[in-house]
């Protein structure tokens, strides 16, 4: 199995090998699989705080 996945640029939007380490478009460093990984779960965490204090406050 080929590990040709394409990944997309977070600064240019423009689609990139997995295997890059730098956009090939504009040259900024691409963000690994267990970086974006980890952002996505740190965000998932911050809306579901933001909700849990928003039943917090309004349900009772």
């Amino acid at each position: 199995m080929s590990n040709k996945e394409l990944i997309q640029c977070p600064f240019c939007k423009r689609q990139n090998w997995h295997e890059e380490t730098h956009c090939t478009w504009c040259a900024r460093p691409l963000p690994t699989p267990t970086e974006s990984r980890m952002y996505i779960a740190v965000i998932a965490m911050a809306i579901s705080a933001i909700i849990a204090v928003f039943v917090a406050v309004v349900v009772p």
